[in-house]
């Protein structure tokens, strides 16, 4: 009976042992979470996740909860989207509140990730109830926001602007400026998107000054980026380029920002590893406490986990070298794919000068042979065979020309637009407006990249968009230059586009500049292209 005893408080401590060692294992996974080390929080659950299964609900709740945020943040959205329903399973079953529509919020959020639209509505809409139950504050005015965000795309845009407001509400019961900003920001884009640009310069406006006010240098930048495009769409180019000016005063101060928030990053990891080492000294005086060979049971576990996380890391380490690797070469190999259409374009322009040309020189001097005899039939003949071969000289002229870019090389950018705008225009019937303004001359590869760019906007314009007007807005400002291209022609929704040839070169050539490329559409309100390209 004695022995039993012993043996009953040796199991029962045992027990708490367990216990206290999982919980104690779920804080450090938190923590980690926290601080963004989401592959070393998901690799500690999975530890502690059998043994977690044979304890209460709250803790397999917990861990089903850090691992579907962590597979979310890392991008492994199925995994991410099977634990938030494991979680949303148990929640259901006892009847846990708080975890039922947290986990709602989640499976909508990986959903939308995802871009299954509807589906993530559909949960978002599900969670509502509880979360306002809950009065859950934070979650409440995100996903109104989201909400508003799925009403816009769709073109519900009243619909949009409710939900806006609401969660507008929300974030000034938290005070939290970012969120009234970046709400008064989509809700700039929901009135741009219904064509009412005067209540989309408002909205804009609303977040650049929440933003003065409250230091939020990123959304600043934004708000008078969105503010420019929208006075370019009104055709009010003063203001557009002024607009532009304080978007590029803004993006220096930005970058400072960045420079900041990198140094407090490295402060949370250090604050981070020194919880970790005090955890991991706790941990093991309660182990020592309780009883010795659990001690030894768990040493011995932990040297095998820490083996598996290092071959782990490794293995990540070396995945990631192979995806950088495989990246450079797809990036090397676009830029080699467009210089080799411009080096066989350059081929084709000479070979048809030379080749082409020659023959059909000789062809005319055969003609003018016959028209020294005698036959009428014969002279008559010969005089068409003649004017027929001068046509096709000259038509050959013009193509060597346009594919070796002559008028680019010869005269520059500037010229070369200029007589392509007066092309269209003559040809097409096609009003082209076109206003260029570089302080400093650009060197030739990057002209040919630009003008490349500009005749495939216009092909687009032409073949696709049943314009009437076109126009064009080239402008250097400091280190970067801008090209703003519009036509007024039927427009398209974004997420209908098959992204053919046009459009994959036109983004190519722009990321071998260093740019970045905006294209704003919508039906019957034409098509705006934005490129800015940074010096390097």
């Amino acid at each position: 009976m004695k022995h039993l005893i012993i043996l009953l408080i040796i199991s029962s401590n045992f027990c708490f042992a367990q216990t206290v060692v999982l919980e104690s294992k779920i804080d450090q996974a938190q923590q980690l979470a926290d601080s963004g080390q989401y592959e070393s929080t998901i690799s500690l659950l999975h530890e502690i996740l059998p043994n977690a299964q044979s304890q209460n609900s709250e803790y397999l709740i917990r861990i089903y909860m850090l691992l579907a945020k962590s597979h979310s943040y890392t991008g492994i959205l199925d995994y991410g989207l099977r634990y938030y329903k494991l979680a949303l399973e148990e929640a259901n079953e006892n009847n846990q509140l708080k975890t039922q529509g947290q986990s709602l919020l989640g499976i909508g959020s990986v959903y939308f990730a995802m871009d299954s639209v509807i589906k993530a509505k559909t949960y978002f809409e599900q969670s509502l109830p509880i979360l306002e139950e809950l009065k859950d504050t934070l979650n409440l005015a995100y996903i109104n926001s989201n909400i508003a965000l799925f009403n816009s795309d769709m073109g519900n845009h009243e619909e949009a602007n409710k939900k806006f407001t609401k969660a507008i509400l929300y974030f000034k019961l938290l005070e939290d400026w970012h969120g009234i900003a970046s709400t008064n920001y989509n809700m700039g884009i929901n009135e741009s998107r219904r064509g009412d640009l005067n209540k989309a310069i408002d909205q804009f406006q609303k977040c650049y000054d929440i933003s003065q006010k409250h230091s939020l240098i990123e959304d600043g930048a934004k708000a008078i980026r969105r503010i420019a495009i929208e006075y370019f769409k009104q055709e009010n180019y003063e203001k557009a380029s002024l607009y532009f000016l304080k978007f590029d005063t803004l993006g220096h101060d930005v970058f400072h920002q960045d420079s900041k928030e990198i140094i407090l990053e490295f402060e949370t990891e250090f604050k981070t590893a020194k919880l970790e080492r005090d955890s991991a000294r706790k941990q093991t005086k309660i182990q020592f406490l309780y009883f010795v060979s659990g001690f030894i049971l768990l040493i011995s576990l932990s040297g095998y986990f820490i083996l598996d996380q290092r071959r782990r890391r490794i293995k990540s380490s070396s995945n990631q070298k192979i995806n950088d690797l495989l990246q450079q070469q797809e990036t090397q190999t676009t830029h080699a794919l467009l210089e080799g259409q411009d080096k066989e374009r350059k081929r084709v322009a000479a070979e048809l000068h030379d080749s082409l040309g020659s023959i059909l020189v000789t062809l005319n001097m055969y003609a003018d042979t016959l028209i020294t005899k005698d036959s009428k039939e014969m002279k008559s003949i010969a005089l068409k065979i003649s004017e027929t071969a001068q046509l096709a000289n000259e038509e050959t002229r013009k193509i060597s020309h346009s594919l070796d870019s002559g008028m680019l090389k010869h005269f520059g950018l500037e010229a070369a637009i200029n007589q392509l705008s007066e092309a269209v225009s003559t040809a097409k019937q096609i009003k082209f407006d076109s206003s260029i303004q570089l302080q400093s001359a650009l060197s030739t590869d990057m002209s040919l990249e630009i003008y490349r760019v500009i005749q495939e906007l216009v092909n687009n314009s032409l073949k696709h968009s049943q314009c009437s007007r076109i126009r064009l807005e080239l402008t250097s400002i400091k280190d970067s230059l801008n090209l703003i291209y519009e036509d007024n022609g039927v427009g398209f929704k974004k997420e209908e586009v098959i992204r053919g040839m046009g459009l994959k070169n036109i983004e190519n050539r722009v990321d071998k500049l260093n740019g970045e490329l905006t294209i704003d559409s919508s039906p019957n309100h034409g098509s705006t292209c934005i490129i800015e390209i940074f010096s390097s």
